[in-house]
Formats: structure tokens, sequence, C-alpha cells
């Protein structure tokens, strides 16, 4: 991880920002190239529609939410009601309608506004790599990587 972190403070001064919240910088012009969030992507691209969204030729990771209850939640009851709201598919519609992600809720697809379904933030090109969800790390390379980035940015 010292290469790693050697590597990046040598191209330091060539990053606008190390934050995932780039919407702003793209859409003012500041920043000409972001890792964006598709949702972020997406509202940039509404707000300045010169901003193209492209998917990496090597690969591209893929991610999700997820709704989670503990099993010794104090009271189950409610929190897998909770669940349950949030899963309706109208209800998981208007997440979705809102945040600008991919649906992985089937029952709410004729919910979901049509945009979503030809933005190419939820469209990967034909010839994309498959997506990769990548392993979650160990703790103690959590760890590493948290050392990383904190002495990167201070």
């Amino acid at each position: 991880m010292k290469r790693v972190l050697e590597m990046l403070e040598t191209r330091k001064e060539w990053v606008q920002s190390y934050d995932s919240e780039t919407k702003e910088l793209l859409v003012a012009g500041d920043a000409v190239v972001s890792m964006s969030w598709i949702g972020r992507a997406m509202w940039a691209r509404n707000e300045r529609p010169s901003i193209v969204y492209v998917y990496l030729k090597e690969d591209y990771t893929r991610w999700m939410d997820n709704v989670a209850v503990v099993n010794c939640a104090p009271k189950l009851g409610n929190a897998n009601a909770s669940v349950n709201l949030i899963r309706a598919p109208q209800n998981a519609a208007m997440n979705i309608n809102y945040a600008r992600h991919s649906n992985g809720n089937n029952g709410s697809d004729a919910f979901i506004e049509p945009a979503l379904g030809t933005a190419p933030e939820t469209n990967p090109p034909e010839d994309a790599p498959a997506p990769e969800f990548n392993p979650t790390c160990s703790l103690a390379a959590a760890a590493l990587v948290d050392r990383v980035w904190t002495k990167l940015i201070n």
C-alpha cells in the first residue's frame, strides 16, 4: 500500500476532488472526468446535456443497496414491516425514480420513469465487459485503505 500511496501522491496535482459527490463539479465544468454514482451522473447530465456517461472497456464495478434487519432487533416485527414497506413495488419505484439508480425490484417496473429505461447510466453498451461485484475486504484491509486515504487527503 506504500507504493499505492506514493503513486496517488504523484497524481494529486491533477485531481480536483477525492469525493464521490461530483455532480456539482461536473455541472460547473470544474471537472472534465469523474467516477460517479450513476444517479449523480444522471442528475449532472440532465443539468448539463454535454456530459457523456461512458463505461470503462477494461471492467467496471456493479453494486447494489441492501436492506437488512438484525435478528436481535428489539421490535423485530416493526423492523420487518419497514423493510416490506421499502420493498413494495410502488415505494421501491419512488426511491429508484428519485435516486436514478438501476432497478432491482422486478415488481416495480411498471412504476419506473421511462427515461431510466434508456439512460446510458443504467444501460451498459453491448460491448461492455460483465460487471464485477467486488468482494468485501477484511477489517484489517479496510483499515489499511482508510489510513492510505486519510494520509492522501490530509
